[in-house]
């Protein structure tokens, strides 16, 4: 299949030694690209070693078909050597990232990766998805790639939602000036980048709360394994705090909203709309159930182990969360804006009044006029010299004076023209009456 100039494989994603066979014929259809040195030496090593434990399979495969033999031990050979292709397929992938950092023009090793991302995306596994194509954003690849898989048919909508996700921090990736604040925390340093473009009331009020040393001390008081780490209320001196004593307004009912996937930030709230304050959870997992409940304002850019690493404090059973004894949850030591955007942050607490737009200014009836008393130099007269064009206020105030002395003296005018005409007439007849002689007398 072709799209956009790049080749796409058309396949249907099910078990892994078609994805086998299908990266294991990209191999051949374009082996007069292949590389001796590293990083496309393991590339290709790898490919060859996918290629013998397809054929294993294969074998395998053929003998429990037959039901000949130990059918018991054929599975359980068939298991090992399918997990051992799994594992190679995983460090295929990971080879391929490498060598495409450094070649990012190797179509077949994009294919390649594309090709395993759709697999894993159908199965669930956001956080690896999205880091392998933070790393092919970062090598510069197509959009085209990421544009063909999040319209893939043969994989669920919610696996299609990843490149969806993909395509918007590509874009993000090449305006790179999202604000981010860095975590400290007893377990190591966690760099977010946060989500303004969507969730500018959200991150105006995390970024206020960082600035102002809100975040120093807090526990991660609440850590569900396969959900949550919770914190931004209790401190290791207050257990009692809770909140920032406010309330902001949700931005997960806006249709830009972003999906929580794994290692995004999240606002904590109660059961009710619009309840947000200063607590944010980390999604440890794709938690679908918080889309259109809690708003997304940004993500884990680096640091995504030390969330791995965090001490699990509660068990959720029933939908009831249950402490667990003894449980010494970890904390954020400091937190600190590295970056933002060149303007004031500001948003908006529930209750506050909205910003009305100001009412037009009706013309006024009379001319006003200028004055010059208030200092302001915009609106400071001109200086000229004595010698330069006189202003058009000034002409007009000659012109009108001119015209009132005109009206005034109107009769004398009338007189003057009459006389004038009299003597022009006399002169005439001077003219006709005088001779050659008289014009040779005069030269």
């Amino acid at each position: 299949m072709k799209k956009s100039g790049f080749v796409f494989p058309v396949f249907v994603w099910k078990p892994v030694t078609c994805l086998a066979s299908l990266i294991l014929l990209f191999s051949v259809a374009n082996s007069c690209f292949s590389f001796q040195d590293s990083p496309q030496q393991a590339v290709d090593d790898l490919k060859a070693k996918m290629a013998a434990l397809n054929s294993d399979l294969t074998t395998i495969e053929a003998e429990i078909n037959t039901g000949v033999g130990d059918l018991t031990a054929l599975q359980g050979k068939y298991q090992d050597v399918l997990d051992e292709l799994n594992e190679t397929i995983e460090k295929l992938k990971n080879s391929c990232l490498t060598a495409i950092s450094a070649d990012a023009s190797n179509q077949e090793n994009v294919q390649t990766v594309m090709g395993i991302l759709l697999n894993d995306a159908d199965n669930g596994r956001d956080r690896e998805v999205l880091m392998a194509c933070d790393q092919l954003i970062a090598a510069g690849i197509h959009p085209a790639y990421f544009e063909y898989a999040a319209k893939a048919g043969r994989i669920k909508i919610g696996a299609r939602e990843m490149f969806d996700e993909a395509l918007i921090r590509q874009r993000e990736f090449k305006s790179d000036d999202l604000p981010r604040v860095l975590l400290k925390t007893n377990k190591g340093d966690i760099t977010v980048e946060l989500y303004e473009n969507e969730a500018p009331q959200a991150v105006a009020n995390f970024i206020s709360l960082v600035e102002s040393g809100f975040y120093d001390d807090c526990l991660f008081h609440s850590v569900i394994e396969s959900f949550r780490a919770q914190t931004g209320g209790k401190t290791r001196k207050d257990a009692s705090r809770n909140t920032a004593g406010y309330k902001i307004h949700c931005e997960c009912y806006n249709p830009d909203a972003r999906p929580h996937f794994t290692d995004v930030l999240s606002m904590a709230v109660t059961r009710s709309r619009d309840t947000g304050s200063s607590q944010f959870i980390i999604a440890l997992e794709r938690t679908t159930d918080l889309d259109g409940k809690h708003t997304v304002f940004g993500r884990i850019i680096d640091g995504h182990a030390i969330t791995d690493q965090l001490v699990r404090t509660a068990i959720e059973i029933n939908g009831e969360e249950t402490d667990i004894p003894n449980a010494t949850p970890d904390y954020i030591i400091s937190a600190e804006v590295i970056r933002k955007r060149d303007h004031e942050y500001k948003f908006r607490k529930v209750g506050d009044p909205e910003e009305k737009e100001k009412a037009p200014v009706p013309p006024p009836t009379e001319p006003k006029t200028k004055s010059f008393d208030d200092g302001n130099a915009t609106d400071e007269p001109e200086m000229t010299s004595p010698n330069e064009t006189k202003s058009e206020d000034s002409k007009e105030e000659e012109s009108n004076g001119d015209s009132s002395e005109e009206i005034t003296s109107k009769e004398d005018s009338t007189k003057a023209e009459e006389k004038k005409t009299e003597q022009d007439k006399a002169s005439e007849k001077d003219a006709d009456d005088k001779t050659p002689a008289d014009e040779d007398e005069k030269e």
